[in-house]
């Protein structure tokens, strides 16, 4: 949320992203002052400043990496550093076990 003014006035998502940090990338404000002054979180400002010092206007327009933060079960991992990470492979494709008898027929005529 940049002040209703100047969200009027923006014509392009990446042009709202750089007027969020634009005072601190050029002039060296505080993100703390800034984040006071938008709304937005001073950790969201200090993390788009450090985007922009990397990829410097390219962070504009590209999305932001995700964390993955999922974990593998223990036993999954113990099986991967042993080497043998081809069990889990094939325990999720494994074809499931075909019954012993069926008890229904399939005649065909």
């Amino acid at each position: 949320m940049i002040g209703q003014q100047l969200q009027f006035q923006l014509d392009w998502p990446e042009q709202t992203r750089y007027e969020l940090i634009r005072p601190v990338v050029v002039f060296g404000s505080p993100p703390v002052e800034r984040a006071k002054q938008t709304g937005v979180s001073a950790r969201t400002i200090y993390r788009k400043v450090n985007r922009f010092d990397e990829l410097s206007m390219q962070s504009l327009f590209e999305a932001e990496p995700i964390e993955d933060t999922r974990i593998l079960p223990p036993s999954y991992r113990w099986l991967i550093s042993r080497g043998q990470g081809h069990a889990l492979v094939y325990a999720f494709h494994a074809p499931a076990a075909a019954p012993a008898h069926s008890e229904h027929r399939h005649d065909h005529a």
